[in-house]
Formats: C-alpha cells, structure tokens, sequence
C-alpha cells in the first residue's frame, strides 16, 4: 500500500522540517553566489592579481576604468616583488606596534620601521607617477581633456565633502 500525502489521514509537514529546508537553501544560495562572484571577479580583473594599494586619490578616480586597468597592469609588471614589499610593509607595521608597546621605549626602532616605510612609499609613488605622466602622455587631447574635468569634478565633490583640495599656487 502506498501512502499519500492527500486525503483525511495526510499530516502537514512539520515545522522544523520547513525551517531546515529554507536553511539548506538559503546556505547553498550564498556559497553558489560567492562562487559565481569570485568567478566573475577574476574574468573581469583578468590574468593579473589586482593592486589594491595602488591608490593616488583623485587621479586613480579621474581614469576611465580602461586607463586604470591598464595602469594597473602595468604597475604590476612593472613592480618587481610588489607582494614581498607589501608583506614587509605588514611585518614592519607589526615591528612599529611591538616598538610602541616596548618598555622601555626605544626611539630608534621606531625611526628605523618608519625609515623602510617611508622608502618603500618614495619608491612606489615615485613609479605610479611615472607611469600616471606616461598614461597622460599616450591619450588624445580629448582623452585628456575628459580626465580633467573627472578631476575637476572629484576635487569638487571632495571639496563639499569636508576634505578641501589644496590652494591653487600662484
């Protein structure tokens, strides 16, 4: 005899039983997503590991996102050891706390952890310019002229926003 889920005799699902299958689902839901975005992450950031510090305020904005992917690009292959140099960068944040938290307090080796960081940065912005004069360089009048005014319009923006660019020097 077979039984059905019809008829006087039928019992609702319980309630546990329902809870645990919108559980299920909504688990698999998030893991599928994470999945399909990390996928879609590296499709479009391409065969490149992304540089997150690579950061130069209002102009990396100003870029069209083809001229930042391609400074990018070319800051990653360019900066030779770019990973080493961040994982110094943390061990020498880790040294900086350890020398604040000394006793007793040695001026020294907080002098020397920002010494490194200060010529890792020189270095690193030293490059990014270079490489932001040269994009400059290659684009057309109008190329420039759009970066401009996404320039403009960001300092703008920052302007109303609290934080207020630099004078204009005469």
């Amino acid at each position: 005899m077979t039984e059905t889920t019809t008829g006087p005799d039928a019992r609702p699902p319980r309630t546990w039983t329902r809870i645990l299958l919108v559980l299920s689902l909504g688990l698999n839901l998030i893991i599928i997503g994470s999945l399909g975005g990390l996928a879609l992450s590296r499709a479009i950031r391409g065969p490149f590991e992304p540089v997150h510090d690579l950061a130069f305020g209002p102009f990396t904005q100003a870029l069209s996102p083809d001229d930042r992917h391609a400074m990018l690009h070319a800051f990653a292959t360019e900066a030779k050891g770019f990973r080493a140099e961040r994982d110094q960068m943390r061990a020498d944040f880790q040294a900086l706390v350890a020398a604040l938290k000394a006793d007793p307090y040695d001026p020294s080796v907080l002098d020397g952890v920002m010494a490194r960081q200060k010529a890792r940065t020189d270095q690193w912005l030293a490059l990014g310019q270079r490489l932001l004069a040269e994009r400059l360089t290659a684009m057309t009048p109008a190329e420039r002229a759009a970066f401009a005014d996404r320039l403009s319009d960001d300092l703008s923006r920052r302007s109303h926003h609290g934080t207020t660019p630099p004078p204009a020097s005469d």
